[in-house]
């Protein structure tokens, strides 16, 4: 039976996902400000968000075999509601002015474990509701209206910060949780089929075993772990440059909102890309596309170093805004295509693991870094180190697309 790339299920999912993001902008835009106004220096926020992030390197190991195991329309269900509830906290905690370093990093690690198992079961569900040949347009889909929200949005939330409070925008973060966790409770045609291994541990055995005899997936993720170490810092080096040249928190708002505009330019492209059947194609396609997107993030960390005033920081966002969905939507349409659904969520899991891990070194270091030097130079090395990665990509890395067999071993070409 052909499923339609909109269904009403998957409407659903993106539903659900489209309204929490809303609240999600908000929560980015007044965390990142009130954590700086609160810790004060650039080292203590990337050592708070450096240790917030090492609980969810512990669980995404292990999140894609509680995914397998579970019925992940109510375990999304969880996820969105129980983070609605730690938003809640952190609402009441801005407005009473009692945040301190030990109640965010407990607010964030908390955050942090529970976006690990969000994250792997939408990609896990949204693999269940489309077909195959779909994934690549579901990827943009999802990215395109992510970003529809935040053209508006980030400047809506430094409107409601500079005349409110933060407290405001984690409360709306909070409504939208609860909000997305009914649209999911919505979903009616998903089935939950029972693996024949129920174990924890044998589950989680086998994820390894999957990524041991197809090594050439690993090697594709540790190649953007190290792209991930240069760019998990970006909003916090962007935070740092606009107080040090004190342009304001809508300049800020606004930088998050050049960032949408050129994401949602490119997602919107992409969903107009025709579907290859062809894996050679296929092949070609993807590899374009990510050089692209590497192209447009070094030109990115260009402008934010050379030009450091509102235009280079205007500027830069463009490019960062054309350069994430490129990646971002090609690197998973890659993986949902060849990785076996009953596979799939150990196998993320895994994947979202390798790349957490450079979170707490890009945080830690770059902080540190920003107080020891100075910002438009640490941004220049960030700069330098995507056009190393984008040569060595273009030139050296070459993908493989293949129906993936656990008992087969698969060279990397």
């Amino acid at each position: 039976m052909k499923v339609k790339i909109i269904n009403r299920d998957y409407t659903m999912l993106l539903s659900g996902q489209l309204i929490s993001n809303f609240g999600n902008i908000f929560h980015s835009i007044a965390l990142m400000w009130i954590i700086y106004e609160v810790l004060e220096t650039s080292s203590k926020v990337g050592l708070l968000f450096g240790l917030s992030t090492i609980p969810a390197i512990i669980i995404y190991p292990f999140a894609g075999s509680l995914v397998d195991m579970f019925n992940r329309k109510y375990l999304l269900f969880f996820c969105d509601f129980t983070a609605g509830i730690n938003a809640l906290i952190l609402a009441v905690l801005a407005h009473y002015e009692l945040l301190s370093f030990f109640n965010l990093l407990i607010i964030l690690s908390f955050e942090s474990i529970l976006f690990s198992l969000l994250i792997t079961t939408q990609s896990s569900l949204t693999q269940n509701l489309v077909q195959k040949s779909e994934y690549m347009k579901a990827n943009s889909i999802q990215n395109l209206l992510r970003n529809l929200a935040q053209v508006s949005l980030p400047m809506i939330g430094a409107f409601l910060i500079a005349q409110f409070s933060s407290g405001l925008c984690f409360f709306i973060n909070a409504l939208t949780f609860f909000a997305a966790s009914f649209f999911t409770l919505n979903i009616k045609t998903y089935i939950y089929e029972h693996d024949k291994v129920n174990d924890f541990l044998e589950k989680f055995k086998a994820g390894i075993n999957y990524l041991k005899y197809n090594f050439y997936i690993v090697k594709f993720i540790i190649f953007f772990s190290i792209y991930n170490f240069i760019v998990f810092s970006t909003t916090l080096l962007i935070r740092i440059l606009i107080d040090q040249k004190d342009l304001g928190v809508k300049i800020f708002g606004g930088y998050e909102t050049i960032v949408a505009l050129g994401s949602i330019t490119i997602a919107f492209f992409i969903t107009r890309l025709k579907n290859e059947d062809n894996d050679a194609s296929m092949i070609k396609k993807i590899k374009l596309i990510m050089s692209l997107g590497l192209f447009c993030k070094t030109m990115a960390f260009f402008f934010f170093s050379f030009f450091p005033g509102k235009s280079g920081v205007f500027s830069g966002a463009l490019f960062n805004g054309l350069g994430s969905p490129l990646l971002g939507v090609m690197f998973f349409a890659y993986l949902q295509r060849g990785i076996k659904k009953s596979y799939y969520g150990r196998v993320i899991s895994i994947v979202f693991f390798l790349s957490e891990v450079t979170k707490p070194l890009s945080y830690s270091f770059f902080g540190y870094l920003a107080d020891k030097i100075s910002i438009n130079l640490v941004l220049l090395i960030d700069s330098i180190g995507l056009l190393t990665l984008t040569l060595v990509f273009c030139l050296l890395f070459n993908l493989k697309i293949t129906s993936i067999n656990p008992r087969r071993v698969v060279k990397n070409i």
